[in-house]
């Protein structure tokens, strides 16, 4: 259940994926309600320097460090939700 061992330290799945979802819809200048969490975020006009700033940003709200290639090896925002929900629980552990 890496969703439980998330909630620990302030962070639910859905919170993140609202966050995630808002920040990609501020950027591309759409409205958040237009972004499906399970379709790819290229599809939507993600470029490749937004991916690596959007991996900052990431970095910055939860705290942790993430690899440059998080955002290219877990395409939607659903995928990135989990591995960054992992990536929690193994940094509070």
């Amino acid at each position: 259940m890496q969703h439980a061992a998330s909630e620990t330290v302030g962070v639910s799945a859905e919170s993140l994926t609202a966050w995630l979802i808002d920040q990609l819809a501020e950027h591309l200048k759409m409205s958040a309600e237009d972004i499906s969490p399970d379709l790819p975020m290229t599809g939507y006009g993600l470029s490749s320097l937004y991916a690596l700033t959007l991996a900052s940003e990431i970095e910055d709200h939860l705290d942790i460090t993430v690899d440059d290639t998080i955002m290219w090896d877990n395409p939607t925002v659903a995928t990135l939700v989990d591995a960054l929900l992992q990536e929690i629980a193994t940094s509070s552990s």
